[in-house]
């Protein structure tokens, strides 16, 4: 554990007016926990947006607060910045000018890789953010209401994979159930996550998958998707959410690569299954994350960001075989 939760709570306990941060393309783990830290500060009568370099997916139109996400051209900017599961400033794309505007900074996130850039730090590698935002709540004292419920229950379900990867601890489960307890709608939450898919997505995600290419003996898979493939099958970027997982679950798959281009550059997700650290490869190429999910931004064509995703994966392994 780096930093302390206590620092936190000092720092929303002195400030009024906060921006919180979330990463680029959002999923529901930054999402979830910046919305429901956003019902918290108002609950405790203090002023907060939540600004995002990227508009939120549909997936997750239906979070309390969703729509009142602001891209960082229209935020407010308040005198206090809280970024919300960023492992570095360049995850926050555009909105990094109001994390250096601000007079007083904080950082709550849970990746290994996280450089500890704000005033004040809390990471806990251990936990999904959304587990870090309800302990908060808790130690402020503040309702956990049915809309937080469901905030931080999305979060959490989103980044423990509907609670069955390898981060999953008895705290997770506790914690969870707390939330339904709240008012979090296990079921609903994941038919709109996991289970509501639009016909183009289904397609582009066939299509990426049917082209996929193994290597060191099925233990590396890598699939594409270009902007051409998105055009064709007028496809957003958020409809390549799952296609790095399907890639994983392949049987013989140990470290699974997925690139999709991107205005001039290639977008890196990387996920490992039992032993590899992915985290390794996507910091030779300037990215982080976690051991078994890690991502990076590399600017290249994609046949050769392909190539060097390749060649770094199968290093990876070799060092894995032979620990």
């Amino acid at each position: 554990m780096a930093g302390s939760m206590s620092e936190i709570l000092s720092f929303i306990r002195d400030n009024d007016r906060f921006t919180i941060l979330s990463h680029t393309s959002p999923d529901g783990d930054t999402l979830g926990s910046a919305l429901a830290l956003r019902l918290l500060l108002n609950a405790l009568g203090k002023e907060a947006e939540v600004a995002c370099s990227h508009p939120v997916p549909g997936a997750y139109d239906f979070l309390p607060g969703a729509a009142e996400v602001k891209d960082p051209d229209q935020a407010a900017g308040y005198p206090a910045a809280i970024a919300v599961d960023c492992a570095d400033k360049c995850r926050f794309g555009r909105a990094a000018a109001l994390f250096d505007k601000a007079k007083v900074t904080a950082n709550v996130d849970h990746h290994g890789t996280n450089d500890m850039y704000a005033d004040v730090n809390w990471m806990e590698e251990t936990a999904a953010c959304g587990e870090l935002i309800y302990r908060i709540i808790g130690e402020l004292g503040a309702e956990l209401t049915a809309d937080m419920a469901t905030c931080l229950l999305t979060a959490i379900m989103t980044d423990t994979g509907c609670f069955a990867y390898s981060n999953v601890t008895e705290d997770t489960m506790v914690i969870a159930g707390a939330l339904i307890a709240a008012g979090g709608d296990n079921a609903e939450i994941n038919m709109k996550v996991y289970r509501t898919s639009p016909y183009c997505r289904s397609m582009l995600q066939a299509e990426a998958v049917s082209r996929t290419k193994l290597y060191c003996g099925g233990k590396l898979a890598i699939t594409t998707v270009t902007m051409e493939d998105m055009a064709r099958h007028g496809a957003l970027s958020e409809h390549c959410d799952g296609i790095v997982e399907q890639l994983r679950d392949i049987d013989t798959v140990e470290i699974a690569v997925f690139l999709r281009e991107d205005e001039g550059k290639i977008k890196g997700s990387l996920r490992a299954k039992r032993y590899a650290d992915v985290s390794r490869v996507a910091s030779k190429l300037g990215g982080g994350g976690h051991k078994r999910a890690a991502g990076y931004t590399c600017y290249c064509p994609i046949d050769e960001a392909a190539a060097t995703a390749v060649r770094l994966g199968e290093e990876e392994l070799d060092i894995c075989l032979k620990a």
